[in-house]
């Protein structure tokens, strides 16, 4: 009998052994609770989840005994707060739930459980506590997370779609319209033919051409490679370069240009100094463009982090025509216009701001602005950087011949238009190198057209042969030629002859630098136009002019300053006069850095006054500091280029006594 009861109590430990692992290794948390919220039970993931070494360990615990520790305990009372009330709640009413409760645990890691929690009973049906079995769908919520961004970043860009379709409908169908209508009539009714006409359709193909280049430059600022690379560089060379290249802008417009550079700003410093250049370029140029007699100031700092990082803040204020406060938040979406396109004939896509908040977003920076119509604008931009001990051996310089391009643009579509004496190009001879007969007509009859006489070639070989036997005023040379390209033409034409050679492609990404290297002195973007072919011949003279003039006495040609400045004389003198006060501290910096044999200061001076000898009447000057640049960059030290450097400092002797004998 007694071995028939050990038998039956083994069998039960058996059993009871068997459901307690059973239990302890269900899936899922499973836990019960008395009617005062205490755990009296739990299996095994319940229990590691809570940090206990045992399932036993839990029981006599609370909700807020088993929360991350690693918090702020206003924060654990508030998370078992929340789970104590749901309990309270099934247990009162006998009614379960199923609830998702965020729980943070011991690594700091917040989890998401879907509760399902019901009430226990005894055999009198009385509720003496509550039973929960909880799932981790931490994964789960997610990935509906991920969904809902990706369903708002569609319907977003869906809206975005709609929005500059609604914008660009007037600026793109309102120009085509014209030129589909009157192609159709010209057609039909040869007599329609007329210059007006003509106008028509040329006037409408320049607002779809401007509407094309806005829109390539928006989905260029998606490509890394715009950013350039992160690298050690100068911002005080960065801004220098900017007001070189906008002051005659901001003089023809009678606007103040100030740049003032905080004591707090490193000499070098690492990251992206491309999109320094750009954003404030594109800044500088909108307040130039919406300010008239009026100041345009760029502020630069340094504010410090931790160990080696900071950031530079730079401010670009006007007193312009304002933003008004109802616009302030949109201007920086994409396709944006403070006013829409279909309200006004102003031209934009409305993607300006829109780029600068792009490539700030790119290297976390960030843009704020404070606008108050007919007051003026305020934009404050920081841009992270490294501080850096290592002066680069070349400190780079970002402004390209396209970046001329957009501030002359700029420039153009803001001032009023100057008058300028007329260009007799009757007779001039030009060599026009292009081997896609279709691009090479309009040019061949645009050139004709202003009484020019047009030889045309399609291969660099050919051009080569036509310059050598012939004495041609300019000559227009495109890049991608069969055979030799346009570049190795150039170089082998510019070797023999002094003849101007102006590039013309399709392509804009191209530095001043480059193209010198192979003589030719400027860049054309195509299609040409009427209005390039007009520049082409004024230029083609002042190359002639500043060519003959760097070989003869005359140090200051005021007639090519004022040419420069657009007919306007006061701000030719007005530059030519700060390049004479400017002269004493730039000979002084040449004269250090030839000491110290310092070739990054050099490149940096020479530069300098490269950029500002460019802008004004001093063709020798700006000759000697071309050339000094040249040499100093592709020798890459200043014993290479010693003699050209006191060549400079002997022009620049030149050019401070003829400037007092000439009393400008």
């Amino acid at each position: 009998m007694d071995y028939n009861r050990r038998e039956e109590r083994s069998g039960v430990d058996d059993v009871r052994e068997y459901m307690e692992s059973i239990l302890a290794h269900l899936p899922g948390h499973i836990y019960w609770k008395d009617l005062n919220c205490r755990f009296l039970g739990c299996n095994d993931l319940q229990a590691s989840m809570a940090g206990l070494k045992s399932r036993d360990d839990i029981v006599g615990l609370c909700a807020f005994d088993i929360i991350a520790k690693n918090q702020p305990e206003e924060d654990r009372r508030r998370q078992a707060r929340a789970i104590d009330d749901v309990d309270r709640r099934v247990m009162r009413t006998g009614v379960s739930e199923t609830i998702e409760e965020p729980l943070t645990l011991e690594d700091g890691t917040v989890r998401v459980f879907l509760s399902q929690k019901v009430p226990l009973r005894n055999r009198a049906m009385e509720i003496i506590g509550l039973l929960g079995i909880s799932m981790d769908i931490t994964h789960q919520k997610n990935l509906e997370k991920q969904l809902a961004n990706a369903l708002t970043a569609a319907d977003a860009a869906n809206i975005a779609k709609s929005e500059f379709l609604a914008n660009m409908s007037h600026d793109v169908r309102t120009p085509l319209t014209g030129i589909l209508s009157m192609a159709e009539i010209m057609l039909m009714v040869p007599e329609n033919f007329t210059r007006e006409n003509l106008n028509i359709i040329f006037q409408s193909s320049q607002r779809l051409q401007l509407m094309l280049n806005q829109i390539l430059d928006y989905m260029n600022s998606d490509d890394p490679q715009h950013l350039g690379e992160p690298e050690a560089f100068s911002v005080a060379t960065v801004m220098e370069d900017l007001r070189v290249m906008f002051l005659p802008k901001a003089l023809l417009q009678e606007d103040e240009l100030v740049f003032t550079m905080d004591d707090s700003v490193p000499e070098c410093v690492y990251g992206y100094g491309m999109v320094l250049h750009r954003i404030t370029l594109n800044l500088l140029g909108n307040g130039i463009k919406f300010t008239k007699q009026g100041t345009i100031s760029v502020d630069v700092r340094y504010e410090s982090g931790d160990t080696d990082q900071g950031r530079l803040v730079v401010t670009v204020s006007d007193n312009g025509s304002g933003i008004p406060k109802s616009e302030q938040q949109r201007i920086f979406e994409r396709f944006e216009r403070v006013t829409p396109s279909y309200k006004d004939n102003n031209l934009g896509a409305g993607l300006g701001l829109s780029i600068i908040s792009r490539y700030l977003e790119q290297v976390n920076g960030s843009i704020k602005m404070q606008s108050e119509e007919g007051v003026g604008s305020t934009f404050t931009c920081t841009i992270p950087v490294g501080l850096t001990q290592a002066v680069p051996a070349i400190i780079p310089h970002y402004i390209s011949e396209e970046d001329e391009q957009t501030a002359d643009k700029t420039f153009a579509d803001s001032a009023e238009p100057a008058a300028t004496p007329e260009v007799t190009s009757q007779g001039l001879r030009v060599l026009l190198v292009e081997d896609n007969l279709v691009a090479a007509k309009p040019v061949e009859m645009m050139l004709v057209s202003e009484a020019c006489l047009v030889d045309h070639v399609t291969t660099g070989e050919d051009a080569v042969m036509k310059a050598a036997s012939n004495d041609y005023d300019f000559i227009f040379m495109d890049i991608g030629l069969p055979g030799i390209d346009g570049f190795e033409a150039a170089k082998q034409i510019s070797q023999a002859k002094s003849t101007p050679i102006f590039a013309l492609t399709g392509h804009g990404h191209m530095s001043q630098d480059d193209l010198d290297a192979v003589g030719i002195s400027h860049l054309y973007v195509k299609p040409l136009g009427v209005e390039g072919a007009q520049h082409a011949m004024k230029l083609s003279e002042r190359v002639k002019r500043e060519r003959q003039q760097a070989s003869e006495l005359g140090v200051i040609d005021l007639a090519l300053g004022i040419s420069l400045v657009n007919g306007h004389e006061d701000a030719a003198r007005e530059l030519l006069t700060m390049l004479y006060d400017e002269l004493p501290e730039d000979k002084q910096q040449i004269e250090a850095a030839l000491a110290d044999d310092n070739h990054d200061a050099m490149v940096s001076v020479v530069h300098r006054l490269k950029g500002a000898s460019s802008y004004c009447g001093a063709p020798r000057l700006g000759k000697r500091a071309k050339e000094a640049h040249h040499l100093l960059i592709e020798a890459g030290n200043i014993a290479a280029a010693k003699g050209e450097i006191t060549q400079l400092l002997d022009e620049m002797d030149l050019y401070a006594r003829a400037y007092k004998q000439q009393e400008l």
